[in-house]
């Protein structure tokens, strides 16, 4: 048999999250195979930047989770062996091999999902039907894993996990960048990190409670929060404006974000769920030492690089957060062992488990054929 035809969608190649996703993933993919031997699915205006990481883009209009996407998405994708889709929104007529990625169940979780009941079932109906369909599916977590395998039961294929990897950009900054930064976002205090989106799942009022107990404890620290607001949760930040030591710096170009790592004390991640939990791992490659969360997959990514805390409990988190901080060897420690920990999770061992995972797809339905 020839060389398959590898098709990606790629149309949320601008998503925080799941853009990086593809982005990181399709540069080391691209590495691997040779140049044109991916082709993606995109919008016209990302044309070009598929182009630059070497794949052959196939321009499609369907926005994402529309009635038009089922129609043509498996037109677009007719001449691809394996068609990727990172995302539960699979075409359901695509005729191939279906390759699927499921990132985390969050939002299927009613308490932390922000989705109305209606957008919610068709949720769980798209993605029931993606999982059944497809071919094979990756999670970027042993714990997604687990959660898939515990909502569904008899699925077609195989669940792989392909962890995921801090961007080769997040490294230790220099004194320089670190001035620089101070002075870019006026840092004139000691700080603790939050880096993502500003939804419930991320915990962050129940982590402000815990700083409100720091600061009774004579701790300076500023809590400098990272991420994009969310219009139907705006607790944390209307707690922020009552409360001096809370910094809201909003989204931040990737070009920022490995220097404010790097100039952070700590950096602490409280959710109650996450699919991986990639800013652990961009917040040790830069030298950071980490507090997370002791629920979902963050103590797998932190391992023993990291300590840890129960998020529904504040008067724990802050004493976590207050013995780490006020410890100097401690926190010199786990940055020791979170560089050396973010030097195992490589965006090229995902390319080759991901290509793998193409390959078992195929030889499993041209068997079932």
């Amino acid at each position: 048999m020839s060389d398959p035809v590898i098709g990606l969608d790629a149309r949320m190649w601008r998503h925080p999250g799941i853009g990086r996703y593809l982005r990181e993933l399709l540069s080391s993919m691209s590495t691997q195979v040779g140049p044109g031997r991916i082709r993606t699915l995109s919008y016209a205006f990302d044309e070009e930047s598929l182009r630059r990481v070497g794949t052959l883009p196939v321009v499609v209009k369907s926005p994402i989770y529309s009635v038009a996407e089922q129609i043509e998405i498996p037109r677009a994708a007719k001449e691809f062996d394996v068609l990727h889709v990172p995302h539960y929104n699979a075409p359901l007529l695509y005729r191939g091999t279906l390759v699927l990625t499921v990132h985390d169940l969050i939002h299927f979780k009613e308490e932390l999902s922000s989705r109305s009941p209606l957008r919610l079932a068709a949720a769980r109906f798209l993605l029931n039907k993606a999982c059944h369909k497809a071919s094979a599916i990756i999670t970027v977590s042993q714990a997604t894993r687990n959660d898939l395998l515990g909502f569904f039961r008899n699925l077609r294929g195989c669940v792989t996990v392909v962890p995921e990897a801090a961007s080769s950009s997040f490294r230790q900054p220099l004194p320089s960048e670190v001035e620089a930064v101070r002075a870019k976002f006026n840092l004139k205090r000691p700080f603790v990190l939050f880096v993502g989106t500003l939804k419930p799942h991320k915990n962050l009022v129940r982590l402000i409670e815990a700083f409100d107990q720091l600061h009774k404890k004579g701790l300076s620290h500023e809590l400098v929060v990272v991420g994009m607001s969310d219009p139907k949760w705006t607790e944390p930040e209307e707690m922020g404006r009552t409360r001096s030591f809370v910094r809201f710096l909003g989204r931040l170009d990737d070009a920022d974000l490995p220097a404010l790592y790097g100039t952070a004390d700590l950096f602490v991640l409280p959710s109650l769920r996450e699919g991986f939990g990639l800013p652990i791992l961009e917040a040790m490659a830069c030298g950071t030492p980490v507090a997370v969360s002791n629920q979902s997959s963050l103590p797998e990514v932190a391992g023993e690089a990291g300590v840890v805390f129960d998020p529904l409990r504040v008067d724990p988190m802050a004493e976590v957060l207050y013995n780490t901080l006020q410890n100097q060897s401690l926190r010199e420690d786990l940055s020791r062992k979170g560089l050396e920990r973010s030097k195992r999770f490589l965006w090229s061992n995902a390319a080759t488990l991901t290509l793998e995972t193409y390959r078992n797809a195929l030889e499993s339905g041209r068997r079932h054929r």
